[in-house]
């Protein structure tokens, strides 16, 4: 069954709005979340597509998107990566088979092709404390933030392919976390709440 009721819709973009820290905002933030929620209800059109075709039996390799026809990938090879951030025009470097330097949002983050499942991470010179780092993985989602050995903070996240995505389901992880990184700097320099 889709969700279509308006209600049902401002309760899934509020809760991501909260996550992303969007809510009480205008301007471009007010964009951000506009695009959150749009994004977010295809998302879940397509998750529940291809829920309905994994119940019916269903095992096919492409998915009806209007009169398009999207590919359904459980791996990618690196080739097939590195065609994908070419036609998004997200510039790499490869540092070695499968690992990736990319520059995306003013920020430098490393990409790990594990074949099954996508790695990002973008490293920052701030060093918090570890009750701030703390605060940010329980407010948020999407991303997770540690320190390193050095003290330094980190935000990563992992993309699980094996389900079954589109492209489209990959470019938004790409913007998720492009999204948290910028998020995460902007929190990394505020106080404690």
């Amino acid at each position: 069954m889709k969700p279509t009721n308006a209600a049902v819709w401002t309760k899934i973009v509020t809760s991501v709005a909260l996550t992303l820290g969007l809510v009480g905002c205008g301007g471009a933030q007010q964009q951000a979340l506009d695009k959150c929620n749009d994004d977010y209800r295809n998302l879940t059109q397509d998750y529940l597509s291809m829920m309905s075709q994994v119940k019916s039996g269903a095992s096919t390799k492409t998915e009806e998107k209007g009169s398009q026809r999207a590919e359904i990938l459980t791996q990618l090879s690196n080739d097939e990566l590195e065609r994908f951030l070419t036609g998004a025009k997200i510039g790499f470097d490869q540092l070695r088979p499968g690992t990736y330097v990319i520059q995306a949002e003013g920020f430098r983050h490393l990409l790990v092709n594990h074949g099954q499942s996508l790695g990002m991470l973008s490293a920052f010179k701030t060093r918090p404390t570890l009750q701030r780092t703390n605060e940010w993985n329980q407010r948020r989602r999407f991303s997770r933030a540690y320190l390193d050995a050095a003290g330094d903070a980190v935000l990563e996240a992992d993309f699980d392919l094996e389900g079954g995505v589109t492209q489209e389901g990959i470019q938004e992880f790409f913007n998720t976390f492009f999204l948290s990184v910028q998020h995460f700097a902007v929190f990394m320099q505020t106080e404690s709440l």
